[in-house]
């Protein structure tokens, strides 16, 4: 008797995998230093220094995450009467398994920093999967040399040439990213109150077919897509719930912002500085025989070369901090010590967003800071924190690519329509039609006290 490979999960269980070619190749997958290196990159960047619980990896959400797309693909074939294809079912497995393959430390604080047309982890997931200097790529070539093109369809939206219903399993807004990390973050993170059915949900979709159109050649591929049982919308409904209120209480917690904040001042202090004196960057980014794998990926951004990038994880970054306590610049020396003190700054609600007020207000807290920190600068202490985020987004009609596939409900004569039309009470209106934005100002505790309070939320 040959056991399957089983890794065991706080959220999932067992998560296993046969004793067969994929199966093999799945562990062989999972052992490589490129995917190993996530356990090495947190979930959710500083989280855990407000949560003590979150500590967990994108190493252990991406297992869940293939382990979630396996049961989704299987309950949609099975609604729907169709037998399952072992071809089709390990695309999506595998892509949900790499498709954080290429993400850096500490969520997306880094491409923040670098900006997304300089480092974007997507890019770098895509290059993972095909890069000739990529073990992962080679892996998947040995085993079939097509499989990392095949592959790149779910990660990258406009590769996709044709609607194949299991992309959505990987990404889309009802995928198995989310279902695993809402699941996820809420447990280790200590969340009990918002939660939602999720074995229901997967058990209730289904492959909808969309009908060709008149002159169409006989022989397109058929545009198809996940869909939901409409029985289950109450499910669907808990399932955005959970999503807007993971954002209000966890991602966007004012202590965790920042810290956040607080690590990206520290780390553009440290660039800046290597940027503009090649003494400096010798200091702050020490080769040791090779590059620094954090300044390769600040010099080369999607380009580094990846036997550097799968040297960097949050471990690395956190030991550059220590070291720069003892950097000759104040600034850069403050800033770490902060982090490794716990003195986070700020982070204060604000109760306007008319744009030359907040400009006012961000320019009184640089002066309090010049005035109430000599010596270092309050170009880095200072920030006015504004995130929008739309909790669903709606099909854009008439656009080919509408940048966001609805969630669509099925009903038991086959009949779609997208979520945003379903017959709905005030609270699904509210959920679909909700955009919230946050608008915040970051500083030192050493000045909240002296900003203007007509400006500051009680």
């Amino acid at each position: 008797m040959r056991r399957p490979y089983i890794f065991r999960d706080p959220v999932h269980g067992d998560v296993g995998f046969a004793r067969d070619g994929f199966g093999e190749l799945v562990r062989k997958l999972v052992d490589e230093e490129i995917f190993q290196r996530l356990r090495g990159i947190k979930q959710n960047g500083v989280l855990n220094l407000v949560f003590p619980g979150a500590e967990h990896s994108r190493f252990a959400h991406s297992l869940g995450a293939a382990h979630v797309a396996g049961r989704m693909y299987d309950a949609a074939c099975q609604n729907s009467g169709r037998p399952a294809d072992a071809t089709e079912r390990k695309f999506t497995t595998l892509a949900a398994l790499l498709h954080d393959a290429g993400h850096g430390p500490f969520s997306h604080l880094l491409e923040e920093i670098l900006g997304k047309n300089h480092f974007h982890h997507e890019t770098l997931t895509s290059r993972i999967l095909t890069d000739d200097s990529s073990p992962i790529a080679a892996r998947l070539r040995r085993h079939d040399r097509e499989l990392p093109e095949r592959l790149l369809p779910f990660i990258e939206y406009k590769k996709r040439r044709h609607r194949r219903w299991y992309y959505g399993i990987v990404s889309s807004q009802l995928d198995a990213d989310r279902l695993d990390y809402t699941a996820r973050d809420a447990m280790m993170c200590g969340i009990v109150s918002h939660r939602f059915d999720r074995d229901r949900l997967v058990g209730s979709l289904y492959i909808w077919t969309k009908p060709s159109r008149a002159g169409e050649p006989e022989d397109r591929a058929p545009d198809e897509h996940l869909a939901v049982d409409d029985r289950a919308r109450d499910v669907v409904e808990s399932y955005l719930h959970a999503l807007y209120h993971l954002y209000q209480s966890i991602y966007l917690h004012h202590t965790a912002r920042a810290a956040s904040w607080l690590l990206n001042a520290a780390l553009r202090r440290a660039r800046d500085l290597a940027i503009s004196d090649s003494v400096q960057r010798d200091r702050l980014f020490p080769a040791g025989g090779m590059r620094d794998p954090l300044w390769a990926l600040i010099e080369d951004g999607n380009r580094v070369p990846l036997i550097e990038y799968m040297r960097l994880d949050e471990a690395h970054v956190w030991g550059l901090v220590q070291r720069w306590r003892g950097a000759d610049d104040p600034t850069l020396r403050d800033l770490c010590e902060r982090l490794k003190q716990r003195r986070f700054l700020k982070a204060i609600d604000v109760s306007t967003s008319d744009f030359e007020k907040l400009t006012k207000l961000q320019d009184v807290a640089k002066s309090r800071v010049k005035a109430a920190l000599p010596g270092l600068d309050p170009t880095y202490y200072v920030r006015l924190d504004q995130i929008g985020r739309e909790n669903y987004k709606p099909y854009r009609w008439g656009r080919e690519d509408s940048g966001a596939d609805p969630i669509l409900l099925i009903s038991k004569d086959g009949v779609t329509r997208p979520l945003e039309e379903e017959a709905r009470g005030k609270s699904m209106l509210d959920l679909l039609e909700s955009r919230f934005m946050m608008q915040r100002i970051i500083v030192p505790e050493e000045v909240r006290e002296h900003l203007p309070p007509d400006l500051l939320k009680d």
